[in-house]
């Protein structure tokens, strides 16, 4: 998390200096062919939202109301061109996943019957390494909407599970739990595909040019997330009121994600003359 953090304060950084000596002149809609992208190896950052959920193969729990949870995702990439309009962009992102589930049982008490809410709620968070092979549509020389998709490969960092009890409003603490993940309860590592469409925007500055792109994608894990722990018995999982571990539990999410990526080098013409006497020549 730290590198990541330190790759996204100096790219920040890196843009910053090249917009404050470029003088903030922009002009999106530079003639065609005095800059081409699409020979261009780009580094950058993204971010967004992966609206995270568990899908269980046991109907008797898939069955149970899901609370929407949105958790964050973020990381570094590098887009490769290949050929025309096809390009590789391995990524190293941090996900966050998880679910959020509740459920109403009646207790009698004292001859008064009430209702006990329980919510079951994951937060995990992992590493995840994806290799998105990017389409692109050229409809213009600054905008060009794309499809991808990417295996994904992703080790469990931490996280937290959580079961609350509540009765007329008052949380039952004596059979309330929060538990921290590990491999006690949950798998280490979970592989699946993630596809999607986005959107490219090019910005084009007098000696660079920046790279915006809006992405939407349902990410789809298909290696079950119970623990071998758990199945076998031999760490019991503190949250059996919640489940039965019997069937399978699988990651999902829909994820939405802004990126910027700074091209570090052009096709050699008469857009990339300015660029290569301020900065090292790449070509």
């Amino acid at each position: 998390m730290k590198k990541i953090f330190l790759l996204a304060v100096c790219f920040v950084c890196l843009v910053g200096n090249l917009v404050a000596q470029d003088g903030l002149v922009f002009n999106k809609f530079q003639k065609k062919g005095d800059k081409d992208r699409s020979k261009a190896v780009m580094i950058g950052l993204k971010g967004g939202l992966n609206m995270a959920n568990m899908f269980f193969t046991d109907k008797a729990l898939s069955d149970l109301d899901e609370n929407i949870v949105f958790r964050p995702i973020g990381g570094v990439f590098v887009e490769i061109p290949v050929m025309g309009g096809l390009s590789l962009a391995p990524e190293l992102m941090i996900v966050g996943r998880g679910t959020d589930k509740s459920y109403v049982a009646r207790e009698e008490q004292e001859q008064n019957i009430t209702d006990v809410i329980t919510n079951y709620s994951i937060e995990s968070f992992y590493i995840d390494f994806r290799i998105p092979v990017i389409y692109r549509f050229v409809i213009s020389d600054w905008f060009n909407p794309y499809i991808f998709a990417a295996p994904d490969a992703g080790f469990l960092l931490g996280g937290n599970i959580s079961l609350n009890k509540m009765q007329n409003g008052t949380v039952l603490e004596e059979e309330s739990m929060s538990v921290e993940i590990g491999k006690a309860n949950m798998k280490t590592f979970t592989m699946g595909v993630v596809a999607g469409v986005g959107l490219r925007f090019n910005m084009d500055f007098q000696r660079f040019s920046l790279v915006w792109k809006i992405e939407a994608a349902y990410n789809c894990g298909f290696i079950d997330t119970y623990s071998s722990m758990e199945k076998d018995d031999s760490a019991i999982s503190g949250n059996v009121n919640a489940y039965n571990v019997t069937g399978h539990r699988y990651n999902r999410g829909i994820e939405a994600l802004i990126s910027i990526g700074l091209p570090l080098k052009f096709s050699k013409n008469n857009g990339c003359s300015d660029f290569g006497n301020k900065f090292d020549r790449r070509y």
